[in-house]
């Protein structure tokens, strides 16, 4: 799978990294890591939701979005 150049190796590492950290919980300190993220792989300009359980089916396809980025993207990062 070729690699889209979205991100270099380094960035897509701790991409990675960091949604391997992240289970039914995401953490204030990581939301706008996280949107900011999901905007650039889905190429969107959707304002961050709040952090009210009434968003959480947008944070879960921030999350789910980002993981299969990773999913199909990790054998052209070596990541």
């Amino acid at each position: 799978m070729e690699n889209n150049n979205l991100y270099t190796q380094e960035e897509f590492i701790s991409l990675k990294g960091t949604l391997e950290g992240i289970g039914n919980y995401l953490p204030d300190d990581k939301m706008g890591y996280i949107w900011s993220n999901y905007q650039k792989i889905a190429n969107t300009k959707e304002n961050q939701p709040c952090a009210c359980g009434s968003s959480s089916a947008l944070w879960k396809k921030a999350v789910d979005t980002i993981r299969n980025y990773i999913n199909q993207n990790k054998d052209s990062y070596n990541g």
